[in-house]
């Protein structure tokens, strides 16, 4: 009589790493409300900020909960620099619109309000809305013309008021500095300059 040779169990020889269909399944997908990015989890996008949600069922028998018709459509040009770090030239030229726009509301609140500590009290309060702006939605005015914001390096969310106030502080030693805190994004890979890398952000096309 032959015996059989013992049964060899189906997962013998599978990789013990390897995910099952079962985790497979269960890994979520998400993709950028905003520029259509695909990211694995939901959150923040690393591109432009944006919110990531479901695209996969987390669960079987669950549906997918984003929403196609949310999803802006990107222009040729938007998709090549979308996420992509800004350059000098359109960063200079940001900051230049910032400066005549803030340089602007600043004569006009020291007119209104008087010479002396009027004059303090329409810098700090003009300087005060720029911080909020850069912090809460991470855009100036010159960088929201020029389609250009301020993300946090590691979560590509905005950056927050105090991310934005160190920025903003360590930018004037980047001046003084005979501008070289500002050259320096010259020769980073990230085009990130001292006061960036101070606050941990880096600027980002939208």
């Amino acid at each position: 009589m032959v015996e059989r040779p013992p049964a060899v169990p189906s997962d013998v020889g599978a990789d013990a790493d390897a995910p099952t269909a079962e985790a497979a399944t269960r890994a979520t997908v998400g993709a950028c409300q905003s520029c259509g990015a695909l990211w694995t989890g939901e959150g923040r996008c690393r591109r432009c900020g944006g919110s990531v949600v479901s695209l996969r069922p987390a669960h079987r028998g669950s549906s997918a909960s984003i929403d196609a018709t949310r999803l802006a459509p990107l222009t040729a040009s938007q998709l090549l620099k979308s996420g992509q770090a800004a350059g000098f030239w359109i960063r200079f030229f940001a900051s230049f619109i910032d400066w005549i726009a803030l340089s602007a509301a600043s004569t006009a609140l020291s007119l209104l309000l008087g010479s002396g500590a009027g004059a303090v009290f329409a810098v700090l309060g003009v300087t005060l809305l720029y911080l909020i702006l850069a912090g809460a939605g991470g855009q100036s005015l010159g960088k929201a013309v020029l389609g250009i914001k301020i993300v946090t390096f590691d979560t590509g969310e905005p950056p927050g008021l105090g991310r934005a106030l160190i920025r903003h502080v360590v930018s004037i030693f980047s001046a003084i500095v005979l501008f070289l805190g500002y050259f320096s994004m010259l020769g980073d890979y990230d085009k990130r300059t001292w006061h960036d890398k101070a606050a941990g952000v880096r600027v980002v096309y939208i």
